[in-house]
């Protein structure tokens, strides 16, 4: 493996030197022509992971290749940005790689077309109206409460602003959510740790405020996590809520390794970025009215995630999952 890289809308790319004026359509680097030599030598060099493991590598690096093809056809200059047009040329990538978990939960379509269902506006082939209510449900953990051993130094006219790596921790914050599918509306609370019986207070919160306490059903897309798992769930919202004082509650779990079907991680990713990066909290309380003042301030812009992908596509992606040579 190379490298792997972000093109960004004007052409530069992250990893190598930005080119003012480069186009993305068409790309300027695919309307140049690299002698047949240098372009064999610097793919193959970039497939060999077994030259770069003898060296005490784990990978070339672009600079690297660049070095080794200039030694290997004696040129007297190979720029790393000509390597990397080079590669990004080509249209199989052998050289690139990027971590996954392959299902392998046998049931794995099962749960997932049921989730994907929802999200398309469908239960077990039936339309959902405007009573049925679908949330995606999940928690963050081990949110720290911390303060930095030194204090911040103020940002100064040609400086950047400094923040002391080590800290102190006094703590960590579960923040629990629920996601309302349809409206992007987050309801949540922030609790010392997670268990089955603060889930069940984060839905008495739902259930207290109009349309969910009047609505018809309520779908929860949930992984298998301990306060909400795959064999107990349900039984315990049949138990808590029953009909017909409550709408039908129903348990809908993701398949083992699917995170990525459950929106709420797309919030909670935003959550890590926007709301805890360099926050420093010595107490719980400060955690919670911190957490509680950003989604406040998210509510009120909610909208929903632009989600595309349907259980069609992921016939597709099994299909590749199960044939190597499809993938």
């Amino acid at each position: 493996m190379a490298c792997t890289k972000t093109r960004y809308a004007n052409g530069a790319r992250s990893g190598a030197p930005a080119r003012s004026g480069l186009l993305t359509f068409p790309d300027v680097a695919a309307s140049r022509v690299f002698p047949p030599s240098v372009v064999t030598e610097v793919k193959a060099a970039a497939c060999d992971n077994a030259g770069a493991r003898a060296k005490g590598l784990s990978y070339f690096s672009i600079r690297d290749l660049a070095k080794l093809v200039m030694q290997k056809l004696s040129l007297p200059t190979l720029a790393p940005s000509t390597v990397w047009d080079i590669l990004d040329q080509d249209a199989i990538k052998p050289w690139q790689y990027r971590s996954w978990i392959f299902p392998r939960d046998p049931e794995f379509a099962k749960y997932a077309d049921v989730v994907l269902d929802l999200y398309q506006g469908y239960y077990m082939g039936e339309r959902l109206d405007e009573r049925d209510f679908v949330f995606s449900g999940d928690e963050k953990p081990g949110l720290l409460l911390r303060t930095r051993c030194r204090p911040t130094v103020l940002p100064a006219p040609g400086k950047a602003g400094l923040i002391e790596f080590e800290y102190r921790r006094h703590g960590t914050a579960t923040l629990l959510a629920l996601m309302e599918i349809s409206s992007g509306l987050v309801f949540h609370q922030t609790v010392h740790k997670s268990g089955i019986l603060p889930f069940k207070n984060l839905i008495d919160k739902l259930l207290g405020q109009e349309p969910y306490r009047n609505a018809r059903r309520l779908s929860f897309v949930v992984d298998n996590g301990s306060s909400h798992g795959r064999k107990r769930f349900q039984e315990r919202l049949s138990e808590w809520f029953p009909q017909p004082d409550y709408p039908e509650m129903i348990a809908v779990h993701t398949p083992k390794h699917a995170s990525w079907l459950n929106q709420v991680e797309l919030f909670f990713s935003i959550v890590g970025r926007k709301a805890l990066k360099h926050v420093q909290c010595r107490t719980r309380e400060a955690m919670i009215d911190h957490i509680a003042r950003f989604i406040e301030r998210y509510n009120k812009n909610a909208t929903p995630f632009n989600w595309r992908f349907t259980k069609d596509d992921l016939a597709e992606k099994m299909k590749k999952w199960q044939d190597p040579i499809l993938n």
